[in-house]
């Protein structure tokens, strides 16, 4: 991760935060301790309010952990890699080096991130409901109901249609099955994510105008992230597709006979994916590998030329094309 820290690992998967996460985990801690927990469950201490935030703010999060990991760990069965999981402002984020490749893994691999949230509403409902029936502290059946009911709108929310909520992956599974096209799918998916989007701000609008100034706010924030992240999904579905077929031939410049370079040039077969060459070009201080085969140099890579390429891509994907 480009920047942030790390939380540590479970099951295999690595786990870290974006420092922009730091402003929702305080933002909840605040409001658990200094509104929501009081409101519910008044005349404990102040300290005991604090705690209840802490460990609310806490579970939370491995909720969110945990479905995310429910989507990796299917991912990973599927044959799909996954680098880790990263919580940011938003939630969380299972990162994988590929898509799927069938409508039905798609399909589980989206859908298991709901169930995990649905299973764990109904956890936290039944210890609520045990630590009533026991006559525990209200702190514990507090904490526990609101984590229920907090699980039940993360699964309800990531049901919704649009891209690239699991809703919008459940709807690009449905349309690629459909259509037998992948790319069409995720362009139909990511407009129901736009649409969403725009939904979202419409209604946040209305909250503020209303009088509920910071939710209208937030729920606009989150439409407007909504629809960005899904015009950059489909950006990110074509440049995958396009660099699982290319190789470093495929955007090498030809180079005279008898052409070596430098000595300390990066050298790459010219059967190498340009993921790979991506990668190289990204360590390479005169911004090009060499292309060889046979040991010999038959071109060169350059990363304006990847650039432009990539940026072709885009204009595409901007055009429908």
């Amino acid at each position: 991760m480009a920047r942030g820290f790390s939380l540590g690992r479970m099951l295999g998967f690595p786990i870290s935060a974006d420092y922009s996460w730091l402003i929702l985990f305080f933002l909840i801690l605040w409001s658990f301790s200094a509104g929501v927990f009081p409101a519910a469950a008044p005349g404990l201490s102040s300290a005991a309010y604090l705690v209840m935030g802490l460990g609310g703010t806490v579970l939370f999060f491995v909720s969110l952990i945990i479905h995310e990991l429910a989507h990796a760990v299917v991912a990973r069965v599927k044959g799909i890699e996954v680098d880790g999981i990263t919580l940011f402002v938003f939630g969380g984020l299972a990162r994988t080096r590929s898509e799927s490749t069938t409508p039905g893994d798609e399909f589980q691999i989206a859908g298991v991130g709901p169930l995990a949230s649905f299973g764990l509403a109904a956890l936290f409902w039944l210890i609520g409901l045990a630590a009533v029936a026991a006559n525990a502290s209200p702190a514990v059946a507090v904490v526990a109901t609101y984590l229920a009911a907090l699980n039940l709108a993360l699964a309800v929310f990531n049901l919704l249609p649009g891209f690239p909520l699991d809703g919008g992956r459940l709807l690009r599974a449905a349309v690629w099955k459909v259509t037998g096209d992948m790319t069409r799918a995720t362009r139909v998916a990511a407009r129901a994510g736009q649409g969403l989007g725009w939904l979202l701000i419409g209604f946040g609008v209305l909250l503020a105008v209303a009088g509920q100034i910071v939710s209208g706010l937030w729920l606009m924030f989150i439409g407007w992230f909504l629809g960005n992240a899904a015009r950059s999904s489909v950006r990110q579905h074509l440049a995958r597709s396009a660099l699982e077929g290319a190789v470093a031939a495929r955007l090498m410049r030809p180079v005279a006979p008898g052409f070596h370079g430098a000595d300390d040039e990066a050298r790459v077969a010219a059967d190498m994916p340009m993921a790979e060459v991506i990668e190289e070009l990204r360590a390479a201080p005169t911004g090009r590998v060499l292309v060889v085969e046979d040991d010999t140099v038959v071109g060169v890579v350059n990363a304006a030329d990847v650039a432009a390429w990539m940026g072709g891509i885009r204009y595409r994907n901007e055009r429908g094309g």
